[in-house]
């Protein structure tokens, strides 16, 4: 072959053998894994445990001190009761020289800002007891009695005693201090063995009245 036309023959050689290779490398590119364009989605931070120390649950509603942590029991306080008196209450009986202050009294009182009245009963043995104090004013004692007799029995085989300053019958003070009453005086004894008429026996009592 001449020599010019070798050269020509070379150089299309060449121009072939480099357009296969192009051929190649664009197939490599097409066929090959396309990156994804989504981004991986990022680790989300875990939440970390609090280092506050728990709240107690309060009995009245919303939350109170701490919790304790070492494992000891939690102590809720309570409100303290009212130190007055749960019922009225006769704190002084005395009538001569009897004192009937220690029996069991059941006491009522009412009135005791215009017209005062105390009620009371009790049981000692075989006798039952009754006492009524009634007042004209906080400050003036209308009457006060005390009757004994067996329960059931006749009121005319009762003993007792008896004040009654308007009809002559003794004398007596009433005082009423907030809840507390008292009276003091003489009074005149009853009953089928007296037989005095002198207003001489001393008395003494008492009495807490409940709140309202």
């Amino acid at each position: 072959m001449p020599l010019r036309q070798r050269s020509v023959a070379t150089a299309l050689l060449g121009a072939a053998a480099l357009c296969a290779v192009g051929a190649l490398l664009v197939g490599c590119t097409a066929t090959g894994v396309t990156p994804s364009s989504s981004a991986s989605p990022s680790a989300q931070p875990l939440d970390e445990p609090s280092t506050e120390p728990p709240m107690n649950t309060s009995e009245f509603g919303g939350e109170a001190a701490p919790a304790p942590t070492d494992g000891s029991e939690v102590v809720v306080p309570t409100q303290s009761a009212d130190d007055g008196p749960r019922a009225s209450e006769l704190t002084t009986l005395e009538v001569g020289d009897e004192d009937y202050t220690d029996l069991d009294w059941h006491v009522s009182c009412s009135g005791l800002e215009a017209n005062p009245t105390i009620i009371a009963s009790a049981s000692d043995g075989e006798l039952h007891l009754t006492l009524v104090l009634l007042g004209s004013s906080p400050s003036s004692l209308n009457s006060l009695t005390l009757s004994a007799g067996e329960a059931g029995g006749s009121s005319h085989t009762n003993t007792g005693l008896t004040v009654n300053p308007g009809a002559g019958h003794g004398s007596g003070s009433l005082e009423i201090d907030s809840s507390t009453v008292t009276s003091t005086g003489r009074g005149l004894e009853f009953g089928p063995d007296v037989t005095g008429t002198s207003a001489d026996t001393i008395y003494s009592f008492a009495v807490t009245c409940a709140s309202a």
